[in-house]
């Protein structure tokens, strides 16, 4: 991931630290547009679950993941030691 701006995560991103997040710029670009998406607040949640409330302290890169003739999808980076908690 190429860090875009904002920071990346650090050693006290942690359990039992504030949870944060990285985001892709093609989500920043949705869900932000014309605003700066540091300092949101952000979570992953379906019908079932859903994850607590994160900040998002940087955006990154678009990545292609399945070939440069299809669109990056939206994506959201959390801390591991985070993600399991």
């Amino acid at each position: 991931m190429t860090l875009q701006r904002g920071r990346s995560f650090t050693p006290r991103d942690v359990e039992g630290a504030p949870r944060v997040a990285l985001v892709n710029e093609k989500l920043a670009r949705q869900f932000y547009a014309g605003d700066n998406a540091i300092g949101k607040q952000i979570r992953i949640a379906n019908k079932d679950k859903a994850m607590p409330w994160m900040t998002i302290v940087g955006i990154v890169k678009d990545t292609r993941h399945v070939g440069p003739l299809r669109d990056a999808m939206l994506e959201i980076h959390v801390p591991y030691p985070q993600y399991r908690s």
